[in-house]
């Protein structure tokens, strides 16, 4: 590719909390908890869960990983218009935000990143997705610990990919402690 050719750019939007007991989004956190919060970053065409099969696959898989009790925040990752700021998106869009504030405003001491747009927004770099898994990552300035692992809407074309993604899992649930 041409160095000029423009790349698809995103930006981390306001995150939002689920409850895992009910698969609700709730405007507030339900409960505080006193295990420490997760962020779940990932781009889903359907928007943010439980709406349609990804996102509902996305709440089954927090429900497995036994995050009915901890807070855990969406953080939804929307493509940028070509030329759009970041920062500043146009006047109806909702604020970007960087990783170092979801996680002074969160509390999060993990972070799940689904998917190949995820991971290189939060990851940076050129690396085949298949190098990305399986590993502890650290983003953003506070180094918040982050596992990649497949975006649902992959798992719900490529079902194979499902054990491969509860390794990915079982390595957050190790790193955070759980």
């Amino acid at each position: 590719m041409p160095e000029d050719f423009p790349r698809v750019r995103f930006a981390l939007r306001t995150p939002v909390p689920l409850d895992l007991r009910e698969a609700q989004l709730q405007a507030e956190p339900a409960t505080p908890s006193s295990q420490p919060a997760w962020l779940v970053v990932a781009e889903l065409p359907e928007g943010a869960p439980p709406h349609g099969k990804a996102g509902q696959l996305v709440i089954n898989m927090l429900r497995a990983m036994r995050l009915t009790d901890t807070l855990v925040y969406w953080v939804p990752l929307e493509r940028l218009a070509p030329g759009q700021d970041a920062a500043q998106g146009e006047a109806q869009e909702p604020p970007s935000h960087s990783i170092d504030a979801l996680v002074q405003d969160t509390g999060a001491a993990m972070a799940l990143v689904l998917g190949l747009p995820a991971a290189r927004h939060l990851l940076g770099g050129d690396q085949p997705f298949s190098r990305l898994r399986q590993q502890l990552h650290q983003v953003g300035a506070c180094q918040l610990p982050a596992v990649v692992t497949y975006d649902p809407s992959h798992l719900l074309r490529a079902p194979k990919a499902k054990g491969e993604t509860w390794a990915d899992l079982c390595l957050a649930l190790a790193h955070a402690g759980r």
